[in-house]
């Protein structure tokens, strides 16, 4: 290469590198200046980002707020419900009551007079006795909704529910006779209750009449107590498979529940209850029995019972396969 050729691509290689030099100056800096950018975008979408969670969390609480309301809107309604016809219950008999009452005492007297007769016929003595059986459970009927459609005051003392339970069921044993076939499972050291043991036998009561009488003869009912709080035996019943109400508390809150309570389940094999009558069963009125066999009043009066108890009841069924009854009251302070 001739030397005018070599100093004239020195010279363009030099300006090429200052030219060069110059651009990745520039580079650089656009660089450093795009960096920056992005930085301070970033720490501004960080920012942005975390106000929409707080945001979001807050709407979260807001919508579990509002569903809890209407939960709690719901149960007085419910309850509202519930009161006016209790109420209703209340007017009603006590509108009835004494245009039935002399009636009823009339025609039961007139009943025992027949019976006091030597030379009745056996099938007169029969019909008799029916006629004054009717008269008591009429009689019963009326002051049982006398009784609940109002507000009395409770004889709470602390209870044992074995005892009660026990005691119980040597009543029902000697009511139903041979019909009755029960099994017992009593769990030991049972905390007590601070009940109306008057009110909470008339709750058990009622409740294993009306097993006994929806199960065939040959099959037998199932008695267990135990403490559990309701939020466990609300999620063991879930659990079963079974449809099931808790019919007091609202069910998502008594999940979470967990002070103590004293629990006796009836277990009975008999025709079931559909799942969307599981609530109703416990309403004034309602009653899933023929016409002429059930009025619609014990449960809703062991409703009533529970509730002022500040206790719960539970109930799982599945048709054809039975039904399980729990009752749930708060161990004594």
């Amino acid at each position: 290469m001739e030397p005018r050729s070599r100093d004239d691509l020195e010279r363009l290689c030099g300006e090429l590198l200052e030219e060069n030099g110059a651009l990745l100056d520039d580079l650089e800096t656009a660089y450093r200046q795009l960096e920056s950018h992005l930085t301070a975008s970033q720490s501004e979408m960080d920012v942005a980002y975390r106000e929409l969670g707080q945001r979001s969390r807050n709407l979260e609480g807001r919508v579990r707020d509002l569903e809890r309301a209407h939960r709690q809107i719901r149960r007085t309604e419910d309850l509202l419900i519930h009161a006016e016809r209790m109420a209703a219950m209340g007017q009603l008999a006590a509108s009835i009551v004494h245009e039935i009452r002399n009636p009823l005492a009339v025609i039961s007297g007139e009943a025992e007079l027949m019976l006091l007769r030597p030379d009745l016929p056996k099938d007169a003595q029969h019909r008799a006795r029916q006629i004054q059986g009717h008269c008591e459970q009429l009689s019963g009927l009326i002051e049982d909704i006398l009784r609940f459609s109002r507000r009395q005051e409770s004889r709470v003392s602390r209870i044992s529910l074995n005892d009660l339970v026990a005691d119980l069921l040597v009543f029902i044993g000697h009511l139903k006779g041979k019909e009755a076939r029960i099994e017992t499972v009593f769990a030991r050291g049972l905390p007590p209750v601070s009940a109306d043991p008057g009110q909470i036998k008339q709750v058990l009561s009622n409740l294993l009449v009306n097993a006994l009488d929806a199960m065939p003869e040959e099959k037998a009912l199932k008695v267990v107590t135990e403490a559990i709080s309701v939020g466990a035996a609300l999620r063991r019943e879930r659990a079963s498979g079974w449809p099931c109400a808790l019919i007091l508390g609202p069910e998502e809150e008594a999940l979470t529940k967990d002070e103590p309570s004293v629990c006796v389940t009836l277990s009975d094999a008999g025709v079931g209850i559909p799942a969307h009558d599981l609530r109703r069963i416990f309403d004034a009125f309602f009653t899933t029995k023929p016409s002429g066999q059930g009025t619609g009043i014990g449960l809703s009066i062991c409703r009533t019972i529970i509730e002022r108890h500040g206790g719960d009841i539970l109930v799982a069924s599945r048709p054809g396969a039975g039904a399980r009854f729990s009752v749930l009251l708060p161990t004594a302070s």
